[in-house]
């Protein structure tokens, strides 16, 4: 995978984000989205936001996504009010990533008796009623028994929640998830907060003010940005499995440090990286820099004006490039680095733990082949028990 500005694996700095913005470790997550900034990944941290967002936090912060997508539609971004965005992702929730690793094979619970509009399908009522109710598993379940369920949800969403509903639908649907399915289980999940906690997401300020701690580091590392005393912190071993290319391919008995020894002007270092070779243009290329001294001194002069990582300690070199997390014969596993990520956050609209995926390539894989269901055989008729809801 290509380095960033300061020779972190881009993909690692990805997972570090991630793992540390769902453990709430602010300075850490706002280090990580500098080390991105530095080395123009702009488009890959705005993904990665995105998906933060879907799989870690989803209803608890409704509002953060609409000021998220207006902060992110230009031409350009504000770096500070990125960091801005990572502090205002304070409360995780996995209910939406419970959602999509639910297979509901078979009805999840009955519905109880509320009043639904009269031209609801007998499906339709089901769905609406376990909305109302908070039965989650069973709204999700129920909109898998329909093909083509937009046009009903944002029904109910203008029932339970009025236009706010509607408007986070449609946020939803546009925000660019890639599949449906995932964005209509973030929609059910959304759907069944209770009024007051949906409100409460709807209006949850976004991008509060840099915390003091966050705002105390900004100078410290754009002083020593290019620097080898840029490189603070360590990638978590939590979060490189599966996520990232070491934590799949490499044992514990292995080590990725070759990356970053001797000359780095070559496609095992340097190359492929959008920040490196943007740099080497500078000097006539990486044709130029192999082959002549004077580029290859300047470029080393320029770029690490304090050492190569030939010199650095052994510490130093950890930081970015050390063993892998695999045991012998053991492959990476999507099911354990999600349970690593996300098991242990609470879930508002959904009960019990976090079931195991199947295994993936890559996030776009885990839930694609998610579609419509067989709900024929569902007992539709909602127990006769009258339900006030709030």
């Amino acid at each position: 995978m290509p380095l960033t500005r300061h020779l972190y694996r881009d993909d690692e700095v990805i997972a570090a984000l991630i793992f540390c913005m769902l453990r709430k470790r602010f300075v850490e997550a706002a280090f990580w989205c500098s080390e991105l900034l530095d080395s123009g990944l702009v488009t890959e941290l705005i993904d990665t936001l995105k998906d933060v967002w879907l799989y870690g936090f989803g209803v608890k912060a409704l509002n953060w996504l609409r000021v998220f997508r207006a902060a992110t539609e230009g031409e350009s971004i504000d770096p500070e009010q990125m960091l801005r965005l990572i502090g205002g992702l304070r409360e995780p929730d996995r209910s939406i990533i419970t959602l999509l690793a639910e297979p509901v094979l078979e009805q999840p619970d009955r519905v109880n008796v509320c009043k639904v509009l009269p031209e609801f399908t007998p499906l339709e009522a089901f769905v609406a009623r376990a909305i109302l109710q908070r039965k989650s598993r069973a709204a999700w379940g129920g909109i898998r028994g329909m093909e083509a369920p937009d046009k009903f949800l944002l029904k109910i969403a203008m029932i339970k929640h009025g236009v706010a509903g509607c408007r986070c639908i449609k946020m939803i649907q546009e925000a660019g998830f890639n599949h449906p399915w995932k964005e209509r289980a973030a929609i059910v999940a959304a759907l069944c907060l209770d009024r007051a906690e949906f409100t409460a997401s709807w209006n949850r300020i976004a991008d509060p003010p840099l915390l003091t701690e966050v705002a105390r580091e900004l100078d410290t590392w754009a002083a020593a940005l290019g620097r080898r005393s840029r490189r603070i912190y360590t990638i978590p071993g939590e979060c490189l499995h599966w996520l990232t290319r070491r934590g799949r391919e490499l044992t514990a008995y292995d080590t990725n440090e070759k990356e970053i020894m001797g000359r780095l002007e070559k496609s095992a270092a340097l190359w492929g990286s959008g920040f490196w070779d943007s740099a080497a243009e500078e000097f006539g290329g990486w044709a130029a820099i192999k082959r002549d001294a004077e580029p290859r001194e300047a470029f080393y002069a320029t770029y690490f004006p304090d050492d190569i990582p030939d010199e650095w300690s052994s510490a130093d070199r950890k930081k970015s490039h050390d063993r892998g997390v695999l045991h012998k014969d053991q492959k990476a596993d999507a099911s354990r680095a999600i349970q690593t990520l996300f098991a242990r956050c609470p879930a508002a609209v959904i009960w019990g733990p976090l079931l195991p995926v199947k295994n993936a390539e890559t996030w776009a894989e885990l839930w694609s082949d998610i579609g419509p269901i067989d709900v024929t055989q569902w007992n539709l008729t909602p127990v006769i028990r009258q339900l006030i809801v709030a």
